[in-house]
């Protein structure tokens, strides 16, 4: 995919975290990657202004005929491993804007979060926008 135009990827990530990908630079040859990188202890504030002044353009931009979501959790405050502060009205929020793309033509995948309840939450807030 970074090599491919056809395909735009974007993610939003602690950084520096494990295992260390996702910088910034590495924008893919045809400039169709976006690496979001967020700070320890970042605030959902500054995840949703990311989000929403960097990524939403940047899809917009692209127009995109499908999405596929991987929807990771831990970015959630209550994930043992992250160290971020969303809860799941930021996951709410940031699934009914990815919905206005691909005509909603979205595949979504369960991927991280280590904390069982708030990833169950959040998958849960996340399937439900999906479905309205």
């Amino acid at each position: 995919t970074y090599n491919d135009p056809g395909i735009y990827y974007f993610s939003m990530h602690q950084f520096p975290h494990y295992p260390g990908t996702g910088r910034p630079e590495e924008r893919g040859t045809d400039n169709t990657n976006l690496n979001l990188c967020m700070r320890p202890g970042a605030s959902a504030e500054e995840w949703m202004t990311a989000f929403n002044e960097q990524a939403l353009p940047e899809l917009e931009r692209f127009d995109p005929q499908f999405l596929l979501i991987s929807a990771g959790f831990d970015a959630h405050r209550m994930d043992p491993l992250g160290n971020q502060n969303l809860e799941e009205d930021h996951y709410i929020q940031m699934t009914r804007a990815l919905k206005q793309f691909a005509n909603g033509n979205i595949v979504s995948l369960l991927e991280g979060g280590y904390n069982l309840r708030a990833v169950g939450q959040s998958a849960l807030a996340h399937f439900q926008e999906l479905q309205k």
